[in-house]
């Protein structure tokens, strides 16, 4: 926890360091919103694929868009059911290890700026892991609403061809 050496006097850099561990902690809690609306999405996306494969097995008779269907819309099944896995992601450092650390390394823990030092760490740690996170679960849901457009060719054009 090196600081830069500038012409900021006590005060004002214990300011700025309040303002950015404000900012991390409001990072963080968006990207924890995400987290929770990408549940929920993920969770619909699967039930309408279920719903889907279900209404189309006695909509579409035995042939090639039968086929096509199932397969696309399977494959959005998937990805819709994949963001449901729980990834590993970084967390906040327990408080009995970050006791034990700072017991181990007194001397750079000496003012109240060194513990916003170590607040801003841990917040950028743990907003850049939930955010890749999310922006893996965020494709997933993506591909999974395409693959289920695309899945209704195949039934519009048994419709339209099949009569």
């Amino acid at each position: 926890m090196e600081e830069k050496q500038t012409s900021l006097t006590s005060e004002e850099k214990s300011m700025i360091l309040d303002n950015i561990v404000e900012f991390g902690k409001f990072s963080f809690d968006l990207e924890n919103d995400r987290t929770k609306i990408l549940a929920k999405s993920s969770h619909l996306m699967a039930i309408l694929s279920i719903l889907m494969v279900l209404i189309s097995t006695y909509l579409l008779k035995e042939n090639v868009f039968k086929f096509v269907f199932l397969s696309v819309f399977g494959a959005g099944l998937i990805c819709s059911l994949l963001t449901a896995f729980r990834y590993s992601y970084t967390t906040f450092e327990n408080a009995k290890d970050f006791m034990n650390r700072v017991d181990k390394d007194a001397e750079n823990y000496k003012d109240e700026n060194s513990f916003k030092y170590q607040w801003i760490f841990q917040l950028e740690m743990a907003q850049k892991s939930r955010k890749r996170v999310n922006d893996i679960k965020a494709n997933l849901i993506n591909s999974s609403i395409i693959l289920f457009f695309v899945s209704l060719l195949p039934l519009v054009l048994n419709i339209i061809i099949g009569g």
